[in-house]
């Protein structure tokens, strides 16, 4: 398996916000490979306590989640929890491990118009204007976002928030030689507008050095993005989550920074690339020294 080093496997911008609320995409919009996260709660008063019902967490999680591959086919994202395809293969239509929808999670892409549209097994691998997805460049991507309803919580001006959601989704790199899931995300901020959002992480574990290497991998928690300073001001916030700076775990191949790399180096958070070193897809989540600005973090929402 030839891995596509991906120095801008980036951070992400977060919004909270009320119901129906309209935000201004960034410049490369749904293109980008839904690097913001998008969570939509009930409109209230931001200075009162209240419970929180029917929240929507709506994630591309990075631009290689939504990329071509040098191996099949393409990068993708799948909703519910994928089972064992018994070793690392090209998922098929035929074999039922892709899904566009369960239960309350659902993958969508944007269409040629920017509308959002279900995915399906087919389109996995188009861009917008229905042309294959291309390894060979960094903006090329099929903008697939996961999207889950029904988060319940709580939010106190003077303890914070915390938001669950019932649900999983599957990562999909190389048309499924390396998978992975994430199910239960939980948003959890202090009052000071800090946290984290995690999830259960499980999957199987491979290597691009041994891929006939095929072993469950133990359920766990993990930190798919650091918060800080989170600002609630009428019904919600927007941040852009920690990634820029932030070092590795070591022996995880993240580059040294220097002046050439400084405006996209960093990485996802720690528990996160230690689980990935297991999923053997490490190199798509820190830099690695290849130059992609055309994924570094952009802000959101403005």
């Amino acid at each position: 398996m030839i891995e596509r080093l991906a120095a801008g496997a980036i951070a992400l911008g977060l919004v909270l916000a009320p119901a129906g609320a309209a935000f201004a995409a960034d410049d490369d919009g749904a293109g980008a490979g839904g690097l913001d996260i998008v969570v939509t709660v009930p409109s209230a008063s931001p200075e009162t306590g209240r419970t929180i019902t029917n929240a929507q967490l709506r994630w591309g999680l990075n631009g290689e989640a939504g990329s071509g591959a040098f191996a099949g086919g393409c990068n993708f994202l799948s909703a519910g929890k994928a089972g064992d395809t018994g070793g690392a293969r090209v998922w098929t239509a035929a074999d039922g491990f892709y899904r566009a929808s369960e239960g309350s999670v659902r993958v969508e892409k944007p269409d040629a118009a920017g509308e959002w549209r279900l995915a399906s097994f087919e389109n996995r691998c188009l861009d917008a204007s229905g042309a294959p997805v291309s390894a060979a460049s960094f903006t090329s991507t099929t903008g697939n976002q996961v999207v889950i309803d029904g988060g319940v919580g709580t939010f106190d001006p003077a303890r914070g928030a915390q938001i669950r959601w019932t649900g999983s989704f599957t990562v999909v790199f190389y048309g499924g030689m390396t998978y992975w899931s994430a199910s239960n995300p939980v948003l959890s901020l202090d009052a000071a507008g800090n946290g984290q959002l995690t999830a259960t992480g499980s999957g199987y574990a491979t290597s691009m050095e041994d891929m006939s290497k095929w072993e469950p991998i133990a359920p766990r928690t993990i930190v798919l993005a650091e918060l800080r300073g989170a600002s609630i001001a009428d019904g919600g916030f927007a941040i852009v989550p920690e990634y820029l700076g932030v070092t590795a775990p070591p022996d995880s191949g993240q580059v040294v920074r220097s002046t050439d790399n400084a405006a996209w180096w960093g990485s996802f958070p720690s528990s996160f690339v230690q689980f990935q070193k297991i999923t053997g897809q490490t190199g798509y989540w820190l830099t690695t020294g290849v130059n992609a600005t055309a994924r570094s973090p952009r802000p959101c929402c403005g």
